[in-house]
């Protein structure tokens, strides 16, 4: 970047930063040994964080108490700062290497020296950034340095005020000669507070409006490192419904259940169909076991059946539909069968009575339709026999 194009961006800066941000002053009373243990808590944290932090140190007996406390309890004191850890184990190490070095906790002998020397001797110290070396340059001994930290650096790298490979020499070049000395410690606090509200938020929209101010291709610049987050695509919402309409989805699945339903009724309704005609073959078969000179065994099971008052009524019924059919072929005999329909009941009627022991006797089942019964003949014999063995009886005289 060219020197005129710094020096412009600078220039918004400085308005910009001013516009928007108040200046702060460290106090005056402060030792140099103060401003350096306050360097090592403001270095990538607000001002509030880092006098909140510090006035919470300055509660220990004295400096020496804090070089030996532990680091987890002094970052439990410091957790409003942007890294505790780092702030804490920077500013123990500072206080251990200036008390092997003068074995006292005093700094103030270097106002006497020439800023070379001072300079020099600060960066003996171990913990002491950059940072913290131009913090005491500017706010202790008076000379034009402006310091810059991490946050600083990034912030002037999305500027464009920087490159990457000057970024990396940790200093922003022109600061100094841009900025004069008697606008340098304003300048300093006003830009040092938007570079960490930007650090901690680059994406905020109101930052990134006052970051355009400044610089309107910043946001490019972000884009081009992948500071940016790609906007996700918005999800497909599922297709609602019309009111007053049934979801066809829905409709099918029902349907099917139905059907489904439907098959297991029917296949129910076939497997008791097939159950009732596998009885009625059951109770067929003694008929045809008996007219073709059958065992006892069909005569149990037509007994069975008997006792079973549904099956009585069938009987009965169908004894009675071949009563009328006889008398229709045979007057003469149609006399006789009705009362032996009549009294074949009324025994059956007792064998359904629910504790008999005894077995009834089998009854043939009715023959079917456009045959003539076989049994008929005897049963209509059975009177005539029974008669004349009444008659052979002699009657009191």
């Amino acid at each position: 970047m060219s020197g005129e194009n710094r020096t412009a961006i600078i220039a918004k800066l400085v308005k910009v930063a001013k516009k928007h941000y108040p200046a702060v002053s460290p106090p005056a009373s402060r030792s140099v040994l103060e401003n350096l243990l306050y360097a090592c808590l403001l270095e990538n944290s607000s001002f509030a964080a880092a006098d909140e932090a510090f006035a919470r140190l300055e509660q220990y007996s004295d400096w020496n108490e804090i070089r030996v406390t532990t680091t987890q309890e002094l970052c439990e004191l410091s957790a409003g700062l942007s890294d505790p850890q780092v702030a804490v184990e920077r500013l123990k190490l500072a206080l251990h290497s200036i008390f092997e070095a003068h074995y006292v906790f005093e700094l103030d002998f270097l106002l006497k020296e020439n800023q070379g020397k001072v300079v020099a001797q600060l960066e003996k110290y171990k913990g002491i950034t950059p940072f913290v070396v131009a913090y005491l340059v500017q706010n202790s001994f008076g000379g034009h340095k402006i310091p810059t930290c991490d946050a600083s650096l990034n912030f002037a790298e999305t500027l464009g005020l920087v490159t990457p490979k000057e970024k990396e020499t940790g200093t922003i070049p022109g600061f100094e000669r841009a900025v004069p000395k008697t606008k340098g410690p304003e300048f300093f606090s006003t830009m040092h507070q938007f570079a960490v509200e930007f650090n901690q938020a680059p994406h905020d929209k109101q930052i990134m409006a006052r970051v355009k101010e400044v610089s309107p291709d910043a946001f490019k610049r972000l884009e081009a490192a992948g500071q940016v987050p790609k906007a996700s695509p918005p999800k497909a919402s599922p297709p609602k419904a019309a009111a007053g309409k049934p979801d066809s989805s829905k409709a099918s699945s029902s349907a099917a259940a139905v059907g489904t339903g439907n098959a297991t009724n029917s296949k129910a309704s076939a497997g008791k169909k097939s159950s009732v005609a596998d009885g009625a073959e059951n109770a067929a078969s003694p008929a045809d076991k008996r007219t073709g000179g059958g065992k006892p065994s069909g005569a149990k099971s037509g007994g069975d059946q008997a006792g079973n008052p549904k099956h009585l009524a069938t009987n009965v019924k169908e004894k009675a539909e071949s009563a009328v059919v006889d008398s229709k072929a045979s007057p003469a005999k149609a006399a006789t069968t009705k009362p032996v329909a009549a009294k074949s009941a009324a025994p059956a009627a007792k064998s359904a009575a629910p504790k008999s022991t005894a077995k009834p006797a089998a009854k043939s089942p009715a023959p079917p339709a456009g045959k003539k019964p076989t049994n008929v003949k005897s049963a209509a014999s059975e009177k005539p026999a029974a008669a004349k063995a009444g008659s052979g009886k002699k009657k009191p005289r």
